[in-house]
């Protein structure tokens, strides 16, 4: 999974992201208004989809990225890491996320906690944008667009309407279902 603010993010680096050996890319798009999907991401989505996805697989996400990724991330010398964070975040990213206010019972919070989040991974406006990118309708999610390669017409739309309003743990169970299923795994043959 590499979270991801806007499709321009992946296109200026597509030659670098290319360059770590996916047989697949796609995106996961939804919007705050799908139901649970961004609940489910926002909490353990993030890894439990970067390990069911695999290593052969590159899957981004119109997502803010949180702290907690980012140091997953950091510790396991991710491809979202090496693209996005060490290399992509500023001096300002790394104060906004530096542990300052304590809270209680060992709790702290960073500056960019405190700050009221803009939920600009969640845009409707970016998930369009991608939608539209592929020819897709803008009504066209949840949904995963799997693809070769960025500049190909030739690519692979899962509507995952059907996982919409069922609670975090069934969703999370028909995800990984899905990615363990018969279809990912033809689709990372072809």
């Amino acid at each position: 999974m590499i979270p991801v603010a806007t499709l321009e993010d992946v296109q200026i680096r597509w030659l670098e992201i290319r360059q770590h050996g996916f047989v697949l890319h796609g995106f996961l798009l939804y919007t705050g208004s799908d139901q649970y999907f961004p609940e489910y991401i926002g909490g353990d989505g993030l890894t439990d989809l970067d390990m069911w996805s695999g290593d052969r697989c590159g899957i981004f996400l119109l997502h803010d990225a949180p702290a907690e990724w980012a140091e997953y991330a950091r510790e396991h010398d991710h491809i979202w890491w090496r693209t996005f964070g060490a290399g992509g975040a500023g001096v300002d990213d790394q104060l906004l996320d530096a542990p300052v206010l304590h809270v209680g019972h060992g709790e702290t919070l960073t500056p960019r906690q405190m700050l009221p989040s803009t939920n600009r991974g969640l845009a409707k406006m970016q998930v369009v944008a991608v939608l539209h990118y592929f020819g897709l309708a803008p009504t066209d999610h949840p949904c995963l667009i799997l693809f070769r390669d960025l500049g190909d017409a030739k690519f692979w739309h899962i509507k995952l309407d059907d996982m919409l309003g069922i609670d975090i743990p069934r969703l999370r169970l028909a995800l990984k279902q899905w990615f363990a299923g018969p279809t990912f795994n033809r689709l990372l043959k072809v």
